[in-house]
């Protein structure tokens, strides 16, 4: 009987142990990596509203993690809080200015909700500048900055930066459509290619 009995209490010792030990880990509080981890499930899932209570939730914990507050930024986006999207933007900025895809996506704000304010196209120049200064060659900084200075009414500047631009990656449309509307400007030709594979927003 005493053979019996032992097994079944070591047994059941353990179960409840193992019990105790799951329900401890589930209590515990999530971490700034496994808010992102969910964040990035709603997200690609096209829920912008959970993700970004998810990702709220990451950068309370970690203010400096650098993917929750990126894609923050494009969950505001997504929604249409273009200003929530920018704030957040900023502050990444803020820890890492020279991250390029949220000076990006900065950028392409001020250009596309400036609603004519110089103020903001200066901004978007700066950002370009910014990129270039590390990454010369970077084809997005440069279509960028083409349509700052454009807007900007440096016309000469913009040609410029679309030819650079077009000459990096002669599939980019956009670089070859910036370039017609300047004035005293004729594109003689432009190259057929194959389908566009890159497109900047």
């Amino acid at each position: 009987m005493k053979r019996i009995l032992f097994p079944t209490l070591l047994i059941a010792t353990l179960l409840a142990g193992g019990l105790v030990a799951f329900a401890i880990w589930r209590t515990s509080p999530a971490s700034a990596e496994d808010y992102v981890k969910s964040g990035k499930q709603y997200y690609e899932e096209k829920n912008f509203k959970s993700a970004t209570l998810q990702f709220l939730n990451a950068v309370q914990l970690d203010d400096r993690n650098k993917e929750a507050r990126f894609l923050l930024a494009l969950s505001y986006l997504n929604q249409g809080d273009v200003s929530g999207a920018a704030k957040q933007l900023r502050t990444l900025l803020e820890y890492y200015p020279y991250e390029t895809k949220a000076n990006l996506e900065l950028g392409k704000i001020y250009l596309g909700f400036a609603a004519g304010d110089p103020r903001a196209f200066e901004e978007a120049s700066k950002i370009a500048e910014t990129i270039l200064k590390t990454d010369p060659k970077n084809v997005d900084a440069l279509i960028l900055s083409g349509n700052a200075a454009a807007n900007l009414r440096n016309y000469e500047e913009s040609v410029q930066q679309f030819e650079k631009a077009a000459s990096l990656d002669p599939e980019n449309a956009v670089a070859f459509l910036g370039l017609p509307r300047h004035p005293n400007r004729v594109i003689a030709e432009i190259v057929e290619g194959p389908p566009i594979s890159r497109r900047y927003h």
